[in-house]
């Protein structure tokens, strides 16, 4: 069982398959192994409607750039506009803001110069990725601005920092189920049938 396999590490999982060692991959699905991942569609889906309905249509999205490194960001980026569209969201080009992130600090300032820069600012915000929630939460701080009261936040993992903060809802991974489906796994492992779950995160509302 490997969490979060680097593309680097197939070639040794694709030998332990060949020598029909059992391989289960947690939150990635590479090339037909087993795995268990997070449904990115029904996930963002669910978030996006609670954020409509709690903001308004107008709503803005921030997010890193898919890359090799991180092959999953580009189906949840895609599910994001899905949901959006399907549900009826206003989306802004400069509200849509995806970035490579390799000079951290500019980019933040950028992104907080495009949300909070301005008279009219998003009144609803779904933040991707969570390394960049509280940098980008901190800016829209500097200029004066509280999620939750300025703003509605949606983000896609549980930041334990904004617990607490009304008008918040946060996307958090089913550890519980995850458990249970490893156990699942294990208890037919020897059934040489291909196993893929999809777990739907579940949405805490602060």
């Amino acid at each position: 069982i490997t969490d979060r396999p680097q593309i680097f590490q197939l070639p040794l999982l694709e030998k332990l398959r060949q020598r029909n060692i059992p391989v289960l991959l947690l939150n990635r699905d590479y090339d037909g192994f087993d795995h268990i991942i997070t449904d990115p569609r029904s996930s963002i889906r669910e978030g996006i409607s609670w954020l409509l309905i709690e903001a308004g249509r107008d709503i803005a999205f921030v997010s890193r750039r898919p890359t090799v490194s991180r092959p999953y960001i580009a189906e949840r980026v895609l599910s994001f506009y899905e949901s959006a569209i399907e549900l009826g969201a206003r989306l802004r080009s400069d509200w849509c803001l995806s970035k490579k992130f390799e000079e951290f600090t500019g980019d933040v300032a950028e992104i907080g110069r495009s949300l909070f820069g301005s008279p009219q600012i998003p009144k609803g915000i779904f933040i991707l990725n969570q390394e960049i929630v509280l940098p980008v939460v901190n800016c829209g701080q500097g200029y004066g601005l509280t999620p939750g009261k300025d703003y509605k936040l949606l983000t896609f993992d549980y930041i334990p920092a904004l617990a607490g903060y009304p008008g918040i809802a946060m996307m958090k991974q089913p550890e519980l189920l995850y458990e249970k489906e490893i156990r699942r796994w294990l208890k037919n492992v020897n059934e040489k049938r291909a196993f893929q779950s999809a777990l739907k995160t579940d949405l805490k509302i602060q």
